[in-house]
């Protein structure tokens, strides 16, 4: 069984950073929560590092993909309601613009080896990004974000 955690939450500071507030202590990138967690590299906490990483890396502006297939069926509900043929209006956004992701490629967050991989949607783009980083890592620009 999995160690227990802390209480843990989702906040931002009074600057306005992204951080993971760990049993009352805030905490600003991942490899310091890591190293204050190691726990968190357990399979069991896959989903939970991811939703923190990705808290991290771009706060509330996309969300954790945890059901790829509800995602795929979002996605292709939004895009099939849109007009392939509008023109391009400056700040609208359209899944037209973009190429169809890999759907089958999207997974649930996920241990592959030594590494957590997991996708998130931008929110307002409704676009899947993939995001990949080694467990031991020692620098926040070690977490790999790419549009997928």
């Amino acid at each position: 069984m999995a160690e227990p955690l802390p209480p843990i939450s989702f906040v931002t500071d009074d600057s306005g950073d992204y951080v993971v507030n760990v049993d009352g202590t805030d905490v600003k990138s991942t490899a310091a929560l890591l190293s204050r967690l190691p726990a968190l590299r357990d399979p069991f906490y896959a989903a939970f590092l991811a939703e923190a990483v990705n808290h991290l890396t771009a706060g509330y502006d996309n969300e954790l993909i945890t059901d790829p297939a509800a995602f795929k069926a979002s996605y292709m509900k939004r895009y099939e309601a849109e007009n392939p043929d509008a023109q391009f209006e400056q700040g609208t956004q359209q899944l037209h613009n973009y190429d169809l992701p890999e759907f089958d490629k999207i997974t649930a967050p996920n241990l592959d080896g030594n590494r957590l991989v997991f996708f998130s949607e931008d929110l307002f783009l409704g676009t899947p990004y993939r995001f990949e980083m080694p467990l031991d890592l020692t620098d926040d620009s070690q977490v790999s974000v790419a549009p997928f």
